[in-house]
């Protein structure tokens, strides 16, 4: 099974729970870059406002080319109850993802990640095979390897 993980992590805590997940089943690494998402009190304000209305904001890929694996798993932090702005910008691309996609999402409130999910199901136009979900507390300790693992599984069962 060829896997790759197309991933937006702002604070590397998406970031360090795929890593994990790409170390078990062998995937490769794209991430999902947005130059105009800073710490800056505008930026801030521009990118909370793109969050709950919908906005875009200007995004490239780097890493290897994700569109032959067999699994494709989209990776993205939870911002306000809402996929992040810059996952949600390239997946405004409709770029091609396969049959077989998986979701893993991070983030502070935990009540707020079925919304989160569906939203980023929606926009990905796809049914997933799986969800991970971690708490940004779990992410910060390192302590998700069991749901990592269990998910994992699931994938991997499902080859």
């Amino acid at each position: 099974m060829i896997s790759a993980i197309v991933v937006y992590s702002n604070t590397g805590n998406t970031r360090r729970v795929v890593e994990a997940v790409a170390l078990q089943l062998g995937a490769t690494l794209t991430t999902v870059q947005a130059p105009e998402v800073r710490p800056t009190p505008f930026a801030i304000f521009r990118l909370g406002f793109a969050t709950l209305f919908g906005g875009v904001t200007p995004v490239q890929l780097q890493g290897p080319d994700y569109t032959k694996s067999d699994l494709l798993i989209l990776a993205a932090p939870v911002w306000a109850g809402r996929v992040a702005v810059p996952m949600r910008s390239w997946l405004a691309t409709r770029p091609p993802l396969g049959p077989r996609v998986a979701l893993v999402m991070t983030g502070g409130a935990p009540a707020a990640s079925a919304t989160a999910f569906a939203d980023f199901a929606k926009r990905a136009g796809i049914t997933p095979e799986a969800s991970l979900y971690v708490s940004e507390a779990a992410a910060k300790a390192d302590t998700f390897g069991a749901s990592c693992d269990r998910f994992c599984s699931q994938l991997a069962a499902r080859a």
